[in-house]
């Protein structure tokens, strides 16, 4: 009856307009289903769930969609795995995870339901679970969109709803990951594993274990994590991978799960440092690609994989992975410039765990990796793979702008490989904040805040504070490496760029971003200024919001023959206009690029500080780029424009097919050469957006490692404070406890005078206590009486005892004979199998049988019941005339007998009147014929013994015959007779 409400109520509410009463009602009917359904009820409810769902539900109405999913997470505990996995993923789950204007309850419980499917992983479903974690990863991986791939252009086309639900597709599946990796880390491992050893993959794994490291029960996952061996792949990656963008979000990922490690799996840290001090080499020997320079004609500034290549081998020698890792390179992630990743963050965290380790590896790096039978990955072995003086060289500037470590005193290297835990009372916030003050550029701010606080502020030598950066955009523009400090200056002057003003040329944001007269306009200088200004970790104020500028940089234009206005672009500057159309044909295009090699359109490299210029020859002032979708034309347009006639054209234009005018406009001249410049153009914006792109993933990954810092050390500020609290609460604490010293005087003092009164107590107590000895010790001897007797029955119980374990013993013989029995008939029913099996088709033709007799029954019932009474009749017939016979057989030897005995008697007769003649004549005469007598009577009872033993061998045989006969007709009285006869059970059921 409740299947029935069920399915009456869901129907009734997916054909009628929302009504939160109605649900309410449905969802209470399906908990009392749960509690009182079986299997085969929920078989039924969930084809008639799939029954509403194709005839009734429309999965355009979000209002069916969010009823399906609270019936369905009402049901999770009787849902099987396999039942989601196979029928409500695709047809509910789904849909609703990409569904964007669905409530926050419902896409919950998708999820809900889905990581119920991936923990109900039994025997029986095993490997279908397995294949539906594997499955969501790769949904992950390759059905969502991928920032490091071709498709941004594809993405900018999106309208908004889809840019949405692919959005909300990839951030829940994201959470269902990420749960799942809480709940069953090792299996979500496992995964992550299998796909990471696919290149393609391993930036999206990254970001994605970037979040795993940021969720609240990594400490207690980080012990599985660092003995799987999916740390050894992101290791490998590390030290064998060519993608800086990957490096870079790695190195930020084992910055986070070093001091987790450190504290929760301090052996498995210990072992693999070795190989994390080789991938800081490894790092130190990064070798970016700087951009080309606008001087030198002969640098094409599109991407060419040949040349790459070639100037590859010309200027090193490239480190080949040995065959024995079988390990797949990642290259290139962006086609643009790189920059070498920057080993600060690592060096920080491994300087502050392994401090004695960290500098004897910078000694002698080769000797500390060959010391430690660290295997080399390359075809070479660590010598030629590494130099020694560069890793020297490179690693001064770390060494400089650190502080010394106070363990570096109390301990040397191998202390600290030990088996000892230093870092197990140490919490991970804490280790966060103190490894960022060995930084000496944070020490500096944190040496001048704790003296600002005292009331001593650090002013400049105007006698006026700092004051923060200003993003202040009436301000005139500055060359953004101009307020940078580099390397050097940090090493001996951390504090000589605490602050500086970073202004933007053009007057409002809405004056940079003037769509109504043509297409957006966005000056990469802004975008260059602001970047370096976020990652100067100086003091900056935000003047105005930010502009949304990635969805205007989109925007439709008016029309391709619209011109931009020059009071629209930055008064030096080069402006760039392209088909989107075109710019995503070509660079969908492009071949991928090889590791190391990529170009920057900004011309700075990251480093620890902020951006550094990746060649001085260029610096453009103030570029400015934009894109412009053409709708009426197919070929694109190329206009830039420049402040004076002495501006040099980009590097690869032909200086013959363009003219430039006194206004600074450039433009096409040959009309054969027009097909060039679209590619080259082309080319400069898929190069463009690559490195756009590469700088948001950067730049997102960098926020979230500082999200991640601010939390940290936000935890590690709340434990300060409270370490303050108690201190300025010692004092009163002290106070209070001298007073209760006083009170506990006093108490002392009436304690003492209560222990006199106690002690004249005790004495008296003491003589009753010996007459109370005297009575235990009467009652002694009675327990020991008792004690005894029980003794005695001990002794009984243990010889009970003995007897029920002989016979237990004897029990058990038995038992061991019986289940060698039990196996012996089990071997019997293993043999029998194959012919158990010939007999389901005997069953059937059985049943058929069976069927044929249930319609004879009625008619041969009466026939039978008359058979059997005239087999009955004849039994009776049989029995008399056996009767008969051996009436007839006893007749005939009675008289036999008869016959015999008269002829006895005649004898007999005969011989008593042989007699009395005999006794009338002499003795002598009598004698002989006594003797002759003798013999003849002998020899006639031998003749008749023998008679008599025939006749008995003949009477046994006969006995034998009629018992035959009886038994014979017994059987057929009491056995079963006719097609009525009781049927028989299985066959299956008689042979087991």
């Amino acid at each position: 009856m409740s299947l029935a409400n069920i399915s009456r109520q869901l129907r009734a509410i997916a054909t009628q307009p929302a009504d939160a009463f109605a649900l309410s009602e449905l969802l209470v009917t399906v908990d009392d289903f749960v509690v009182a359904c079986t299997p085969e009820l929920v078989l039924e409810l969930e084809e008639e769930l799939q029954t509403i769902n194709a005839e009734e539900v429309d999965h355009t109405i979000l209002y069916h969609i969010q009823v399906f999913l609270a019936v369905l997470s009402h049901l999770e505990s009787v849902l099987s795995a396999d039942s989601i996995i196979s029928s409500w993923f695709d047809l509910i789950l789904r849909p609703a995870l990409r569904e964007a204007k669905l409530s926050t309850a419902s896409v919950d419980q998708a999820k809900e339901l889905v990581l119920a499917a991936l923990r109900k992983a039994d025997d029986a479903s095993y490997d279908k679970v397995c294949s539906f974690r594997r499955r969501l990863l790769d949904l992950y991986l390759g059905a969502t969109f991928n920032e490091a791939g071709d498709d941004v252009l594809e993405w900018a086309e999106l309208d908004e709803r889809e840019k949405d639900r692919c959005a909300v597709w990839k951030s829940n599946l994201e959470d269902v990951l990420l749960k799942h990796g809480t709940q069953c880390p090792a299996e979500f491992m496992d995964e992550v594993n299998a796909q990471f050893a696919q290149p393609e993959h391993r930036l999206q794994l990254i970001a994605l274990l970037n979040l795993y490291a940021m969720t609240d029960r990594f400490a207690q996952i980080a012990p599985i994590l660092a003995s799987h061996p999916l740390l050894t792949s992101l290791l490998n990656s590390l030290l064998l991978d060519n993608s800086s963008t990957a490096c870079t979000c790695s190195i930020l990922l084992m910055v986070k799960m070093l001091p987790t490690f450190a504290v929760h799996a301090s052996q498995d840290l210990k072992r693999v440092l070795p190989l994390l001090l080789a991938i800081l080499a490894r790092i130190m020997s990064w070798r970016g690609r700087p951009a080309p320079t606008m001087e030198d004609p002969d640098i094409i500034p599109v991407y060419d994989p040949d040349l790459e290549a070639e100037l590859d081998r010309d200027t090193r020698q490239p480190l080949q992975i040995n065959p024995d890792f079988e390990w797949q390179r990642l290259e290139l992630t962006f086609s643009a410039a790189t920059s070498a990743p920057s080993p600060r963050p690592l060096y920080t965290m491994l300087y502050y765990l392994f401090p004695c380790n960290v500098i004897k590896f910078l000694r002698g790096p080769l000797d500390y990796l060959l010391s430690h039978d660290v295997p080399s990955p390359y075809t070479v072995d660590w010598s030629g793979a590494f130099d020694d003086a560069e890793i020297r060289s490179k690693s001064e500037h770390l060494v400089r702008t650190h502080i010394c470590h106070p363990i570096m005193i109390w301990q040397d290297a191998s202390v600290e490989m030990g088996d000892t835990n230093f870092w197990s009372a140490y919490d991970v916030a804490r280790m966060i904040s103190d490894a960022s003050m060995l930084d000496i550029v944070h020490t500096s701010v944190g040496v001048r805040e704790r003296f600002a606080t005292l009331g001593n502020t650090i002013t400049s030598s105007g006698g006026e504070p700092h004051a923060p950066a200003v993003l202040d955009p009436e301000s005139t523009p500055v060359d953004p490496t101009t307020m940078l400090p580099t390397d050097n200056a940090l090493a001996t002057s951390p504090s000589s760029h605490d602050s500086a003003s970073v202004h933007n040329p053009p007057a409002d944001a809405s004056s940079r971003l003037d769509t109504t007269s043509g297409p957006p306009l966005i000056s990469l200088q802004d975008m260059i200024t602001t970047s370096v200004a976020l990652k100067s970790r100086m003091d900056v104020r935000i003047s105005n919001t930010a502009t949304a500028w990635p969805n205007l940089l989109f925007a439709t234009s008016p029309g391709p023959g619209h011109q931009t206005s020059p009071s629209h672009q930055p008064s030096s500057g080069h402006a760039y206009q392209m088909s989107i159309g075109h710019a995503r044909r070509s660079s969908s295009g492009q071949q991928a690029p090889s590791p190391g090699r990529r170009t920057s359109s900004s011309g700075y490299n990251s480093s620890s500080s902020g951006y550094r210029p990746a060649s001085p020859a260029y610096r453009p002032s103030s570029p400015a780029l934009s894109f412009r979708s053409s709708h009426h034309t197919s070929s694109p347009t190329y206009q830039a424009s420049s402040p004076a006639p002495s501006h040099r054209t980009l590097p690869g234009d032909s200086r013959d097919s363009v003219s430039m005018s006194r206004s600074g406009s450039v433009n096409c001249t040959r009309p054969s050469d027009t097909a060039s410049i679209t590619t080259t153009a082309d080319n400069r914006v898929a190069q463009a957006l690559a490195s756009l792109q590469r700088e948001v993933v950067l730049l997102r990954n960098e926020l979230n490692f500082e999200l991640w810092l601010s939390r940290e050390n936000v935890k590690h500020i709340g434990r300060l404070y409270q370490d303050r609290t108690l201190y300025r609460s010692a004092e009163t604490e002290r106070q209070a406890l001298y007073n209760k010293l006083r009170k506990y005087r006093t108490q002392v003092n009436d304690l003492e005078r209560q222990l006199r009164e106690h002690k004249q107590l005790a004495s008296s107590t003491k003589n009753k206590y010996a007459e109370w000895n005297m009575e235990l010790a009467h009652k002694l001897r009675q327990l020991r009486d008792a004690q005894k007797a029980a003794s005695d029955e001990k002794a009984a119980l243990r010889q009970a005892e003995t007897q029920a374990k002989a016979l237990f013993d004897a029990q058990g013989k038995l038992l061991s004979e019986a289940n060698q029995s039990v196996f012996e008939l089990r071997t019997q029913i293993v043999n029998n199998q194959h012919k158990i099996d010939r007999l389901h088709d005997y069953e059937a033709q059985i049943e058929q049988h069976v069927k044929m007799q249930r319609l004879w029954d009625g008619d041969f019932r009466k026939f039978n019941a008359r058979g059997e009474e005239g087999e009955n009749m004849k039994t009776e017939i049989q029995q008399l005339r056996m009767h008969l016979s051996s009436y007839y057989h006893q007749q005939c030897i009675l008289e036999e007998n008869s016959r015999a005995q008269r002829q006895e008697i005649h004898t007999l007769q005969a011989h008593v009147a042989k007699l009395k003649r005999a006794a009338k004549q002499p003795f002598y005469e009598r004698r002989a014929s006594d003797i002759a007598e003798f013999a003849r009577v002998k020899a006639e009872m031998g003749a008749r013994i023998e008679r008599l033993k025939e006749e008995k061998r003949e009477l046994q045989e006969i006995k034998e015959e009629l018992e035959y006969m009886n038994e014979t007709l017994r059987a057929q009285v009491q056995g079963t007779m006719g097609l009525v006869s009781p049927r028989s059970g299985s066959p299956v059921v008689g042979l087991i």
